[in-house]
């Protein structure tokens, strides 16, 4: 399972990206806003707890719960991210899209490029009928990857629970029909 545009490859994580993860990861910037992931202490980094990331991955993907891409430059396999499908609901088969591009690679496209990517294996791989993503409304970086993507802004959740407490986040979804009402010129 995975997809690739003339620039990029979405694909599951494999035992030998370890070296690449790693490089990805020294190579962060400081954090740059509340959203940024920061560079993780070397401790985190070790190839152990990558193994059992890949096999904690592996599993949720045979376990139809989240599949999880690593987004690769195409030519060059530089490690530049990561996306994910969460499912959300398995009976009416619909997920959340989780996106991010580490920030030495910002400003690139990546991310939009990525995201229409997850979709073209969301509609066309795992039949989900419908894509949601949601971000703070200060996050306007994540909304405007979503809006880039061709996602539809379809309003705001007030209060939601997140795992920092509750907020408001920006809604944006993307269904099968749409998907496909784009063709594959849009694609």
């Amino acid at each position: 399972m995975g997809a690739q545009s003339k620039r990029l490859l979405l694909r599951p994580y494999k035992a030998s990206d370890y070296k690449g993860w790693l490089a990805g990861n020294m190579a962060l910037k400081p954090k740059q806003n509340p959203w940024d992931i920061p560079p993780p202490p070397p401790e985190k980094c070790s190839k152990e707890i990558f193994d059992k990331r890949v096999k904690d991955m592996q599993k949720s993907a045979q376990l139809r719960s989240t599949y999880n891409f690593g987004v690769f430059d195409r030519h060059t396999g530089l490690w530049l991210g990561e996306i994910g499908l969460f499912i959300i609901s398995p009976k009416i088969r619909s997920a959340n899209l989780g996106y991010w591009v580490l920030n030495n690679h910002w400003g690139n496209g990546y991310a939009p490029e990525a995201a229409l990517l997850a979709f073209k294996i969301a509609f066309e791989q795992l039949d989900l009928k419908r894509v949601e993503a949601s971000c703070e409304l200060k996050n306007k970086s994540s909304a405007k990857v979503a809006l880039k993507a061709g996602m539809f802004e379809e309003g705001m959740r007030r209060k939601y629970p997140i795992p920092t407490g509750m907020k408001d986040l920006y809604v944006f979804g993307m269904n099968s029909i749409d998907w496909k009402a784009r063709g594959t010129r849009a694609r």
